[in-house]
């Protein structure tokens, strides 16, 4: 009994070393296969290949207009740029003239700074309404405004007579025809027959010749009545009323 535990002993011993020896051959070999790996010199991989970067060119700036446009909130949306410019101011009517003085210390005008105010004596240095005189002759004044100077002749500036005043200087200057006499008439009914054969072509008054018509025998209309497209026009003068039809202008 005991010989056959000493054989399985010895039996195991040398499996025990033969297993031993198996693992260190094996361990033996995985140090060569790890040795060769290591030795082995693995080749280099090529660099890849960068492709050249083509430098890029600035974006000119109209190339941002269809951007620009669409966009709600780009102050350059409308293409049509519009320049507002302040109109320039109208440059105030000019005082009128009515007449120089020099007694001796320079000129002086007589003017008022609108029609209807009242007229002051001026000299170079006084300010008439926006203008100032900066410079004043006999028939010459510059005035200054804002400063733009306006070089103007005493007879510009004089006042310029209304559409009454001509009118009525025409009157006085036009030649006053008496009305004709008319001899033997002394009723109504005659003047009025006398003034329906002095103005036979229908149109009031009695043609003289003349572009105003003198009134007839026996006309009371009142001034200012119209008719046939005349006015009628009375005007005191030294030698009593003077009556007449102007056309109507």
């Amino acid at each position: 009994m005991r010989r056959k535990l000493l054989l399985l002993n010895l039996l195991l011993l040398g499996l025990l070393g033969a297993a031993g020896w198996e693992l260190r051959q094996r361990w033996l070999e995985s140090r060569e296969r790890e040795k060769g790996l290591l030795a082995q010199q693995v080749p280099a991989a090529p660099s890849p290949t960068i492709p050249q970067i083509q430098p890029v060119s600035p974006v000119p700036a109209a190339n941002y207009l269809e951007v620009a446009q669409n966009m709600v909130f780009s102050k350059e949306r409308n293409p049509n740029v519009v320049v507002e410019e302040k109109p320039p101011e109208p440059v105030p009517a000019f005082p009128i003239v009515y007449g120089t003085f020099d007694l001796g210390a320079g000129p002086s005008v007589f003017m008022s700074d609108k029609a209807g105010a009242p007229q002051k004596t001026y000299r170079v240095g006084d300010s008439v309404g926006p203008f100032k005189v900066t410079d004043l002759s006999r028939t010459a004044i510059t005035l200054e405004w804002k400063d733009k100077k306006f070089e103007k002749t005493l007879a510009e500036l004089k006042a310029k007579p209304t559409e009454q005043e001509k009118a009525q200087q025409t009157v006085a200057a036009a030649p006053q025809v008496e009305p004709p006499k008319v001899q033997g008439v002394t009723s109504d009914e005659g003047l009025k027959e006398v003034q329906k054969e002095m103005s036979k072509d229908g149109l009031p008054g009695v043609n003289v010749g003349a572009q105003a018509r003198m009134c007839a025998p026996g006309d009371t209309a009142p001034a200012g009545t119209v008719q046939g497209g005349f006015r009628k026009v009375m005007t005191a003068t030294p030698f009593g009323q003077s009556c007449r039809w102007e056309p109507v202008r």
